[in-house]
């Protein structure tokens, strides 16, 4: 694979859903490179994922309110990622 990542697994915008969902990293992979929409989501997965674990680049730690939060866009995503990687299993 030519490009900066040896592996498109090792591209950070998938690394925090690979560790999520290690069982799927070929369709992670793959719905990657082939779905704009779903590196779009990565993207947001990382960004929020980076600011529960306390690694939010802004510095800024979230408020209890602001944790809760973002623990419940983690889940919907988490959920929509399950429904792009199940309905990518069935083409």
């Amino acid at each position: 694979m030519s490009g900066k990542y040896e592996r498109e697994s090792d591209h950070p915008r998938l690394a925090h859903l690979i560790r999520r969902f290690p069982q799927f990293e070929r369709t992670i992979r793959e719905l990657h490179v082939n779905d704009v929409g779903f590196q779009s989501k990565c993207d947001e997965y990382r960004e929020v994922s980076e600011k529960l674990e306390g690694r939010d680049p802004s510095g800024r730690g979230a408020t209890e309110e602001g944790t809760d939060a973002l623990r419940r866009r983690r889940a919907a995503l988490e959920e929509e990622f399950m429904g792009m990687i199940e309905g990518a299993g069935r083409v």
